[in-house]
């Protein structure tokens, strides 16, 4: 049976807001529910004129990771 994931967890910075260098830093987590640990973590800095790009890049960053976990949990290649 695969783990419980219950969060998936972010946090967003913004760094040199208002200045040619404005950028974002995104952190974001997936955690077991039941057990309380991390399953997969990941940081992106990115400049925040893409921030939709950064958000497709996360979003599917998270689906790979689930099938890892699924598909490894469920002894299937």
């Amino acid at each position: 049976m695969f783990p419980s994931i219950g969060m998936v967890w972010g946090e967003t910075r913004r760094k040199r807001a208002g200045t040619e260098d404005d950028q974002v830093r995104i952190t974001a987590q997936l955690v077991d529910a039941v057990a309380g640990h991390h399953l997969w973590a990941e940081r992106y800095d990115r400049d925040v004129k893409d921030i939709f790009g950064v958000q497709d890049e996360i979003s599917h960053a998270i689906v790979i990771a689930l099938k890892e976990i699924v598909t490894a949990d469920n002894g299937t290649p």
